[in-house]
């Protein structure tokens, strides 16, 4: 090994993006920011999205929403400690055999910290 290379994790940024590509996030693992920092969720596809966001370890029902729409972005602020997942799901609702509307099924990602 050459002298000064070291191996190991990335060094922790003030900010990172995830790109949604085909409704899959890129990283789909962890991403970290300092404290003060702020993920980027950036949107390719010609789709709004709801981002669902919950705290690691409970279900996404008990989260919250945000909308991410076409080509666009949203930006997350996380309390230094805390910890989310998120699921992404195409914004726009289906209808179900017995006529009532649902959320479309999302992919997941996370968990987003700081």
């Amino acid at each position: 090994m050459a002298s000064g290379t070291s191996f190991g994790a990335a060094p922790i940024s003030k900010f990172a993006t995830i790109f949604i590509d085909n409704q899959t996030p890129d990283p789909p693992g962890k991403v970290e920011v300092l404290p003060g920092g702020r993920i980027i969720f950036l949107n390719q596809d010609q789709y709004d999205y709801c981002l669902r966001f919950f705290k690691t370890g409970s279900s996404a029902a008990s989260g919250f929403g945000a909308l991410l729409p076409a080509n666009g972005s949203y930006t997350v602020l996380i309390d230094p400690g805390d910890e989310y997942m998120y699921e992404i799901s195409i914004a726009a609702l289906t209808v179900t055999a017995s006529g009532a509307a649902a959320p479309r099924a999302g992919t997941g990602g996370g968990p987003i910290r700081n």
